[in-house]
């Protein structure tokens, strides 16, 4: 073998290594930017189509040590929609009341996460407290990616609930058909109030 040839077979198998290296998180990289901009248009075709209200990135105080954030807020007809994103590359596993949850980012690693229905649950509480809104008018969603392994049938009283995100549409739809009465201009204007003067003061 010529000294050329074995160069150029170093450097292949050189460029072969780090394309190994750094293809898996490329790899994630792009379907995690994919998913999250994918599902941010459709939220925002379905807001602009029903004449919804929404608020992006929002950020609020839980404790004196703990910030709380909504990717998204949605203020359809009959309930606040409380939204938060996860992709998980393998898939989750846990309970309504366990308090961690078993979260597969590979086939051979594992970690324990905090249960993201019972955080969520906390956050409708503390925004409860903290705006005098009625915690019956918010449903907490957390989306994930529809290739993540997933037991959709979680939830916690039926408004607290975790679903693909090719099932958000749907599942927001069927919410806004409950035989309950609308939320009024009024309520809505206070209600948006609330969560704009929440939003400014945390920028500040």
């Amino acid at each position: 073998m010529t000294p050329e040839l074995t160069i150029a077979l170093i450097v292949i198998l050189g460029l072969l290594s780090i394309y190994l290296l750094i293809s898996h998180y490329l790899n994630d990289f792009i379907k995690r930017k994919f998913f999250r901009n994918f599902y941010y248009h459709k939220i925002y075709r379905y807001v602009e189509k029903k004449d919804l209200r929404l608020i992006n990135n929002f950020e609020f105080t839980i404790d004196e040590s703990t910030n709380a954030h909504l990717d998204h807020v949605i203020f359809g007809n009959k309930y606040i929609y409380l939204i938060t994103d996860k992709y998980w590359t393998k898939g989750v596993y846990g309970k309504e009341e366990d308090k961690s949850w078993l979260l597969f980012k590979s086939e051979d690693k594992r970690i324990y996460i905090d249960n993201p229905l019972k955080k969520n649950e906390l956050r409708a509480e503390k925004l409860s407290l903290v705006t005098g809104i009625d915690m019956n008018m918010f449903v907490t969603i957390v989306i994930v990616n529809n290739d993540c392994l997933l037991d959709e049938n979680i939830k916690i009283n039926n408004q607290h609930i975790i679903l693909k995100e090719r099932h958000l549409i749907k599942t927001i739809e069927s919410f806004e058909k409950e035989n309950i009465d609308n939320i009024n201009d009024e309520q809505l204007q206070q209600v948006v109030y609330a969560f704009n003067k929440i939003k400014n003061s945390t920028s500040q």
